[in-house]
């Protein structure tokens, strides 16, 4: 992991711009929700297949992304690793329910800058994508 998610939020820091991707409608909704309870974070955009994402960054520069990379699990590592071949500076979240290390790992090495295992609280969510 490249950072911790429970960094002490800096209340001073610029907001958050993030963008969402899911492929399931209502867990992106759910995702929407958590993320909006974070202190100074607004969602700006929602995408749920990789195409979708790249579009969504392009349309709406986010200063994050946060992939569930169950969509199917290879998609969603793909759109990791599309999202930072095409966006090197972009912050990237990865909540998921896959715990394996191995997972972690995929999505660590495609490029995400920290991994959650959900259930996650707004102020965890927070702090990861702040960085």
């Amino acid at each position: 992991m490249r950072s911790s998610p429970s960094a002490t939020l800096d209340r001073s820091a610029p907001e958050v711009r993030a963008v969402l991707v899911d492929s399931q409608h209502d867990r992106r909704q759910l995702m929407g929700y958590v993320v909006a309870l974070a202190a100074g974070v607004t969602v700006v955009g929602h995408a749920d297949t990789v195409a979708g994402a790249l579009r969504a960054v392009e349309a709406s520069s986010p200063t994050a992304v946060v992939v569930e990379i169950q969509m199917p699990v290879a998609e969603g590592l793909d759109a990791v690793g599309a999202l930072r071949a095409a966006h090197p500076d972009l912050r990237i979240v990865v909540c998921s329910f896959h715990a394996t290390a191995a997972t972690r790992q995929g999505a660590l090495d495609r490029g995400a800058d920290c991994y959650l295992v959900k259930p996650l609280s707004p102020s965890e969510v927070g702090a990861a994508l702040r960085g």
